[in-house]
């Protein structure tokens, strides 16, 4: 992997995580510690990943897909 993939990697997760920050948030009613402490918990459903490991390792758009079904989001 060359230095630009890598940087722009880095950057798409940054601003995924950045992005399931501020829609957990809002699923949790404007809760900063209720999203933050969701985005930390493993799950079972991510096969004992966090959300937040998911979105570092590039699969953010799963996350972000699963945050705007529950906000009636459809994009």
């Amino acid at each position: 992997m060359s230095k630009t993939q890598t940087k722009k990697s880095i950057n798409e997760a940054l601003s995924d995580l950045e992005e399931v920050y501020t829609l957990a948030t809002e699923l949790f009613n404007g809760s900063k510690a209720e999203a933050a402490e969701w985005m930390e918990t493993p799950t079972t459903i991510l096969f004992g990943a966090s959300p937040i490991d998911v979105v570092l390792v590039g699969d953010g758009e799963v996350i972000l897909k699963w945050l705007k079904e529950r906000l009636n989001r459809h994009e």
